[in-house]
């Protein structure tokens, strides 16, 4: 205790620098005498030295750690000391072998509250093994591995080395997988510490199905110590299991009927969510045909659908669907119950495809020229496209990724320079053994055919769509026809035409050549389809406009009965007095014409809303309804001192409700006749309710905003 004491009244006597309260106020000094350059196995090595500041000070009581330096790895502690009331440390080591060249010894103060750290300067010695030593040789020895683990699973190696049956220090060990048919894996390695012992630490990895790894430990060894190796252990690296399952299919279903495939993925110890299913069509002799690729919900349930098609000579597809495996788990398929590296599928669902009906009449070759329209997406951010490569055929196929994400992206091009607006595609790239990212819009199936598949001889690319989709919608882009690679230009213009019927175009009729025009049941929509445009023309721009806006492709969207017609000519943006569909939260970006449009809320409960208009001229009411109101009466025959109008009055009227209430009711959380650049508001309103925005000006208004149910009061 009384060294502490006067080592304490010492630091006292030191000033502080101002405002360095927090700071430390000692620099550290570190010398550590001379050690011989040479020495041999069991020789006494003396380390003497002293600890003390800058300013002269003693440092009594403190652990002084004598280290080997150790290139690229922990530097390895030899001896630890602690100096006296005068500074001064001082001991002994029994000198060992060192694996790889010479000790580089230094000494250390890690430092404390009070004193920097302080490091000496560091001193070579060679440690021989001495007169009969070497007889010993090295030695290697690698502790017992566990027989089994899982993909995933941390497995640490042990063992020691010694040379001339002294531990050997600050040696390179390294852990392999003994390969006979290629070069041995290097799993890991690490440095021996002052005992001669290793800790190495490796996680994990499997094959396809099971992987036996022959692992042994190994020195090198250098121009003073001889090279060592242990015998192999054999550790299985076993890969999880699961289930796969289809739901029940029917017998037989006409050409071009929609087929939906479902079923239930289990993986065990994980979840499901975001992995692929494969729908295949099973042929013996060729790649198997990629049918569609599900994306797995969190509850193991994939659903995806396909135009019904005969695939092979004998009109009956072999139906299978599959998992293909990862770095945990199992390759799954509906083949058999155990998992498989695939090859013959004995199990497959056999579904007969009978011909069609007749064709329908096409369109009368002068007739008008228009587009078909499907529906509009709800989008809160940008479609989400997953590109999944046949994993049968993906050195064919991966060669067009990138033109399938470029000619997608030809519409945000053409778009964004029509009408401007954000219209951004967010591509992911489904790769075999990989997962899906996030639960895509639209997945696009890149494949190749066999003599008997659709693009071997029918089509270039198919878009899987008949009514409003509350899942991934399915697409086909070919990357081969008639057996032979498609040019990238083609694989693009392919990609983006059925991209957009993804998202709900239809194909142009009566406008020959056109990129949107196509064949319908055997009948050529348009003239010229040998040699269509590969870029969207005006009407294929106009009527995206129709569907989604030209905001982007985001939400409100404009609402759509399946098989609507386009006329060329007809204006883009939906007409005002209009309201999307019933939703619970809306990212508000419309370019609003005068006239209203209305945000129908589904559920009611406290609705935060806030909106903002961009320009000198952008200006807005809002008008929050209950449900059942008269939206286009309220909005039209509203008075109020900025636009008050002469209305003639039926017998009967309620003079002083119409005036104050307009045709209908309305909340009184919203300030009626109020006219805003921006807003926010929160109002307790009733399921069926409407915020309606309205336009009264001579110009669009660029308006953006947010509408929520409000959980909070």
């Amino acid at each position: 205790m009384k060294d502490l004491h006067l080592l304490y009244l010492a630091f006292a006597l030191v000033p502080l620098a101002a405002g360095s309260a927090h700071a430390q106020s000692y620099t550290g000094i570190m010398t550590l005498e001379p050690i011989p350059p040479r020495a041999a196995v069991g020789d006494s090595i003396y380390f003497s030295g002293w600890l003390g500041t800058t300013s002269g000070s003693d440092v009594s009581g403190a652990a002084v750690y004598v280290k080997d330096d150790v290139s690229f790895g922990r530097d390895t502690v030899i001896a630890t000391l602690v100096t006296g009331s005068d500074g001064r440390f001082e001991g002994a080591w029994t000198a060992q072998p060192r694996g790889s060249g010479a000790w580089d010894l230094y000494a250390v103060f890690e430092g404390s509250s009070q004193i920097s750290e302080a490091r000496s300067d560091a001193y070579s010695l060679r440690v021989s093994l001495g007169p009969g030593a070497a007889s010993y040789g090295t030695s290697i020895r690698l502790d017992g591995v566990p027989g089994s683990v899982n993909p995933g699973d941390r497995v640490t190696f042990t063992g020691r080395l010694s040379a001339g049956g002294q531990p050997l220090g600050g040696a390179t060990v390294k852990i392999y997988e003994d390969d006979p048919l290629s070069p041995d894996q290097r799993l890991g390695q690490g440095a021996t510490d002052a005992g001669g012992r290793f800790s190495i630490a490796w996680t994990a990895s499997a094959g396809l199905v099971e992987e036996d790894f022959d692992v042994y430990a190994v020195f090198d060894g250098d121009d003073a110590y001889p090279r060592a190796r242990t015998a192999n252990q054999t550790l299985s690296v076993l890969k999880l299991g699961g289930s796969i399952a289809l739901d029940p299919l029917p017998g037989r279903a006409a050409e071009g009927d929609m087929v939906e495939f479902s079923g239930t993925l289990r993986l065990d110890g994980a979840s499901p969510q975001g992995q692929a299913v494969y729908i295949k069509d099973e042929d013996p002799f060729s790649g198997d045909d990629l049918l569609a690729a599900a994306y797995v919900e969190g509850d193991g349930r994939f659903s995806a659908g396909w135009f019904a098609k005969p695939v092979d000579p004998d009109a009956t597809v072999d139906i299978y669907a599959v998992f293909e495996g990862d770095d945990t788990h199992y390759r799954l398929t509906t083949c058999d119950p155990d998992p498989t590296l695939g090859g013959s599928c004995p199990n497959t669902i056999p579904l007969f495809i009978s011909d069609s009906g007749p064709a329908r009449p096409g369109p009368a070759p002068a007739g008008d020229q228009y587009m078909e329209l499907f529906y509009s997406m709800d989008l809160y951010q940008s479609p989400r496209v997953a590109i999944v490569p046949n994993p049968d055929s993906y050195g064919e196929v991966r060669g067009h990724i990138v033109p399938v994400q470029e000619g997608i992206l030809m519409w945000k091009q053409y778009m964004e320079g029509r009408y401007g607006g954000d219209w951004d595609v967010t591509f992911e790239v489904v790769a075999p053994g990989s997962k899906f990212g996030s639960r895509p819009d639209v997945v696009v199936n890149l494949d190749t055919g066999d003599t008997h598949a659709g693009c071997y001889a029918d089509y270039y690319g198919v878009a899987y769509v008949l009514q409003q989709p509350d899942g991934p919608v399915q697409t086909t882009v070919c990357s081969t026809y008639g057996g032979e690679r498609r040019s990238d230009a083609d694989v693009s213009a392919t990609a983006a035409h059925e991209f957009i019927h993804a998202a709900g175009l239809g194909h142009a009729f009566n406008k020959a050549g056109d990129m949107m025009c196509s064949a319908e049941d055997g009948v050529p929509t348009c003239d010229r389809l040998d040699s269509k445009q590969k870029t969207p023309s005006g009407l294929n721009l106009e009527a995206i406009a129709r569907l989604y806006g030209a905001d982007g492709f985001r939400n409100p969207n404009a609402p759509v009965a399946y098989g609507d017609r386009f006329p060329a000519g007809a204006p883009a943006a939906p007409p005002a007095g209009q309201e999307g569909r019933c939703l619970d939260e809306y990212d508000v970006r419309v370019s609003l014409e005068p006239g209203w449009y209305a945000y129908q809320i589904c559920g009611g409960g406290h609705v935060h809303y806030s909106f903002s208009a961009s320009g000198e001229l952008g200006w807005f009411e809002i008008y929050a309804l209950p449900p059942g109101t008269d939206v286009d009466g309220f909005v039209n025959f509203a008075v109020d001192p900025n636009h008050r109008r002469d209305v003639p009055l039926p017998p009967g009227t309620d003079v002083d409700g119409f005036v104050n209430g307009g045709e209908g009711e309305y909340y009184t959380c919203e300030e009626y006749g109020e006219i805003w650049q921006s807003r926010s508001n929160t109002c307790d309103m009733e399921a069926g309710s409407r915020i309606v925005v309205t336009n009264f000006g001579d110009g669009a208004a660029d308006v953006r905003g947010h509408i929520r149910i409000h959980e909070d009061e």
